[in-house]
């Protein structure tokens, strides 16, 4: 459901992406897109991370495609078999 949500509120905050022949996401390289706002969030909130004892430099995409595979897996009580997920 979350996904859907996401993927609502993007299309709605940037009304170019519905016309045709247009990118859904533009630009060339998503994972650098993705990994500069990721350590400019982390730079920003590096003493809320330091309280709860996380070394800013220890996370990278990894945790955040881990942290929401751990969420869809644990997050309710009828969860897609692991394989599914994995899939």
């Amino acid at each position: 459901m979350y996904p859907v949500l996401a993927l609502a509120t993007y299309i709605c905050a940037y009304s170019e992406v519905p016309i045709a022949g247009s990118l859904l996401f533009p630009g060339t390289n998503q994972y650098y897109q993705f990994m500069t706002m990721f350590r400019k969030v982390i730079d920003e909130n590096a003493e809320a991370f330091e309280k709860l004892r996380v070394l800013p430099k220890t996370l990278g995409s990894h945790s955040a495609r881990k942290g929401a595979l751990t969420l869809v897996h644990t997050g309710c009580t009828i969860s897609p078999p692991m394989a599914a997920i994995c899939i």
